[in-house]
């Protein structure tokens, strides 16, 4: 079945039907108090404000994009933009809530992939982009969770997103955790996503998932002379999974 069809079907099934995978408790802004988070399916309603927080987030602090500015690159963004929209808009991506608030403090972003999608070369314009995902591209090539797993789709993530306000409550964690309900919701049997910042790592190890493929970004400069990403802060770029 082609991975779209399979996706929309899905989506289209429950739609008007938000469902929530999670309730948690953790500290409110005033660091004191506890209060009660849920996890739940995206509202399509509100894909714009996910899409704006999502590229900012990711382009500003996503360590490769960093060390190349691309935050600062008009082009850059926009085509950034462009492709989380048409994620957003055919995937199925989950929110995190406050329990009494409409804000959404937390998105993971993301879609079903079969392996002619998942392998695809990056098509960006923008050098920079292009350099940042030839590294995802060539990590495919290294670890396939197709065959590892002998699946003919994934559930892939393109971004988590956490406001800088709400950090250190074990938000992204949850977020990971409640990739396996999703899938299950979905009729999948692995999550996989490219971590290259120790924060995503760290989340994602503790949340089950288990490392396929990890390489040093200074060893990749010694694979191709574009993927410079001098000053960077993580030292491993890591491709993580979850078999549910």
């Amino acid at each position: 079945m082609n991975s779209k069809m399979f996706q929309l079907r899905r989506l289209f099934s429950s739609v008007g039907n938000l469902k929530t995978y999670r309730k948690f408790r953790a500290l409110d802004l005033d660091g004191k108090t506890e209060v009660e988070y849920r996890i739940q399916d995206y509202p399509k309603d509100r894909i714009e404000e996910g899409i704006q927080f999502n590229a900012g987030a990711f382009l500003k602090h996503e360590p490769m994009s960093k060390t190349r500015n691309v935050i600062n690159q008009p082009d850059a963004v926009e085509e950034f933009l462009n492709m989380l929209r048409t994620t957003m808009q055919n995937g199925k991506s989950l929110a995190c809530f406050k329990e009494n608030s409409d804000e959404i403090i937390s998105t993971n972003i993301l879609a079903v992939k079969d392996c002619k999608e998942y392998m695809a070369e990056p098509d960006f314009k923008n050098k920079d982009l292009l350099d940042i995902f030839g590294v995802m591209n060539y990590a495919n090539k290294q670890f396939s969770p197709f065959k590892h797993y002998n699946v003919d789709h994934i559930l892939y993530a393109f971004t988590v997103g956490v406001k800088p306000n709400y950090t250190r409550r074990g938000i992204a964690n949850h977020m990971f955790q409640c990739r396996r309900l999703l899938c299950k919701e979905l009729g999948l049997k692995v999550t996989t996503t490219h971590a290259t910042a120790n924060g995503s790592q760290k989340a994602a190890l503790n949340a089950g998932f288990e490392e396929n493929f990890s390489i040093e970004y200074s060893d990749l400069l010694k694979i191709n002379p574009k993927f410079n990403f001098p000053n960077i802060d993580t030292k491993c770029f890591k491709v993580l999974s979850l078999k549910v």
